[in-house]
């Protein structure tokens, strides 16, 4: 029996709504890099930019460490329209 074991560093989010948008960051501030896609492209790029303004406030609340906002919002990218 093999003993291999995978290691995630990626994943895709369908779906830039609420849902899809809160899976997104839960997957960046675990350290994985994230492709949010949505039907309507303009939506993946209102919910990175919604979630880059959330992870800040978190961040001036003292929620997240001093200078990790960015750093977790930069590992969310828009996928495009599938």
């Amino acid at each position: 029996m093999s003993t291999q074991s995978t290691v995630i560093q990626s994943v895709a989010v369908v779906g830039a709504g609420q849902m899809g948008a809160g899976i997104a960051q839960v997957a960046a501030r675990a350290g994985l890099q994230v492709a949010l896609s949505d039907q309507a492209e303009a939506q993946a790029g209102e919910a990175v930019a919604k979630l880059a303004a959330r992870l800040h406030k978190q961040e001036t609340d003292g929620k997240l460490p001093a200078g990790t906002s960015n750093e977790i919002a930069a590992r969310i990218k828009t996928g495009g329209p599938l």
